[in-house]
């Protein structure tokens, strides 16, 4: 079975700057990676679709398995 590492982060773009430096070991070692960006980016509403695209352009880059973006709102302060 492979390995799996997920890797939780608040914001789009804070995958790179939380573990950035560790995605090319963990393809080295063929750990399938999934990251998982809570809200969309949306603390200005207008960048929104900007930050989305944006983390889909890192996954390219940095080249791992799969995205999941969570979508809450940045100020978002409910239950769920």
């Amino acid at each position: 079975m492979k390995e799996k590492c997920l890797i939780i982060v608040p914001h789009p773009d804070d995958e790179i700057n939380v573990a950035g430096g560790i995605f090319d070991q963990l393809k080295m070692s063929k750990i399938d990676v999934t990251v998982a960006i809570c809200t969309n980016g949306d603390f200005i509403a207008s960048n929104a679709n900007v930050r989305i695209h944006e983390a889909l352009k890192a996954k390219k880059i940095l080249n791992y398995d799969h995205l999941i973006i969570l979508g809450y709102g940045d100020t978002y302060q409910s239950s769920h």
